[in-house]
């Protein structure tokens, strides 16, 4: 294969971004604390519908599934509106499907209801990352990236948190209820501050790019890089409990530790792809990404290193996400692509946990998760060595 160059390098980078970026990372907040929350409201969930627990989990993968099929259709039904407008109907939609959860009264319509979330869910990420790196210009896409995902990040350490705090107070009814609401208003928010100047988006010129090599190739390094992080992820709390030997008491301010460690990260990623380009920058963080899973793999018992491990994970990892979006959007930044790229994301979350769930089966290891992820990761920095930055 020959190399190319990669576009997103070395863009001269500006001061500031847009406020309605900042709107942009908020409707992302409201996206992902509606889709993690389930996780912090299972118990009260599985009492009230009559479930077993697994099955409250299910709605978890159900949301994922969704957004894997159904972003990208979205996003092509609505290639006629423009983006903002696109935008503002995915998210007022996300919100009447999270209000059909909070009124489901069974487990079937709130399992469905999931689906169609997981749906708009994907649209809004592929619409809000495309609107953001317009209005940011070139030499900020990074930044903008960043900032968006940084909804993202901040769901998972602060929205989660709140959500299951939530619930122990007005019920996961009442949780989702307000859920709802948050969303509705992020769609309100973009709709009346987000610019609306934007043109449609070509949605055939954009299944065009789709048929560019050089894109799969940056969705392979995504697909990759996510599944070695939630390989090892999807397991932190028995690998520190049974491996590392940390008192129960002490996992949710280490899994704390770990999100503040990826919204670090995820704003040092979108600064510095914007400054050295989003190639080097993933091929610097792949490799620290594979040396510290391999750690975490063999010096799980001892608690220094392991935690070392665990922080560096958080540095890199998901955080990489900026300079995964800014290398697509090199390539092409329309929300059909966006969206795509998205679902190729998700697939790999499901794709690590699955392995190493397999992994731990047959070699009756927990270490195996982080083994499971650090090969993943080791393949993800094989994919960007054919690609000049």
């Amino acid at each position: 294969m020959n190399s190319i160059p990669d576009s997103s390098c070395r863009a001269p980078a500006r001061t500031g971004l847009p406020v309605a970026v900042a709107l942009l990372g908020m409707a992302i907040f409201a996206v992902t604390t509606a889709e993690f929350a389930v996780a912090g409201l299972i118990d009260g969930l599985a009492r009230d519908l009559g479930v077993q627990v697994t099955a409250i989990g299910y709605l978890v993968s159900i949301y994922a599934a969704g957004m894997m099929l159904g972003g990208p259709v979205v996003v092509l039904v609505l290639a006629r509106l423009r983006e903002r407008t696109a935008l503002a109907l995915v998210l007022a939609a996300f919100a009447l499907a999270q209000l059909v959860a909070a009124l489901a009264p069974g487990y079937p319509l709130l399992a469905a209801s999931r689906f169609v979330q997981g749906f708009a869910g994907a649209a809004a990420f592929g619409l809000a990352l495309s609107i953001g790196g317009r209005i940011a210009g070139p030499g900020r896409q990074g930044q903008a990236a960043a900032r968006i995902m940084g909804g993202l990040m901040i769901g998972t350490v602060l929205g989660l948190p709140l959500a299951t705090w939530a619930g122990t107070q007005v019920g996961w009814r009442g949780t989702f209820a307000g859920l709802a609401l948050v969303a509705a208003l992020a769609a309100l928010a973009v709709w009346r501050g987000v610019p609306g100047d934007d043109a449609r988006h070509d949605g055939a010129a954009a299944t065009a790019a789709l048929r560019s090599p050089w894109l799969w190739a940056a969705f392979a390094t995504s697909f990759l890089l996510i599944g070695g992080t939630f390989a090892a992820f999807t397991y932190f709390v028995p690998l520190l409990r049974l491996l590392t030997g940390v008192p129960a008491a002490w996992i949710p301010p280490l899994l704390a530790l770990y999100g503040l460690a990826t919204v670090v990260g995820n704003f040092a990623c979108g600064r510095l792809s914007d400054r050295m380009g989003a190639l080097p920058v993933q091929r610097a963080g792949l490799v620290v990404l594979v040396l510290a899973l391999a750690a975490f793999a063999l010096a799980a018992t001892v608690p220094a290193l392991a935690l070392s491990a665990l922080v560096a994970i958080g540095l890199t990892g998901v955080a990489l996400n900026p300079a995964m979006v800014a290398r697509v959007m090199a390539i092409d930044g329309s929300p059909l692509v966006a969206a795509v790229h998205t679902a190729v994301i998700s697939a790999g979350l499901l794709s690590g946990s699955a392995l190493a769930g397999v992994a731990i089966e047959h070699t009756r290891s927990m270490a195996a998760a982080p083994w499971v992820g650090a090969a993943m990761a080791a393949l993800a920095l094989a994919s960007t060595l054919r690609v000049r930055g």
